[in-house]
């Protein structure tokens, strides 16, 4: 199951910078669609909007 969580960069920084807040991995996709930066982990599907 997928989920985008739609946060502001500025107010909501990753837990630990560069890393999944779901499952820690620092292996992601990133694409832009609609003027978004979508970056989705590859580990668990996450997907974030920065």
């Amino acid at each position: 199951m997928e989920e985008t969580y739609q946060k502001e960069a500025l107010l909501y920084k990753d837990k630990v910078s560069g890393r999944c807040d779901n499952c820690n991995s620092s292996y992601f996709k990133s694409s832009v669609k609609g003027g978004v930066f979508l970056r989705k982990c590859q580990g668990c599907g996450v997907k974030k909007s920065i």
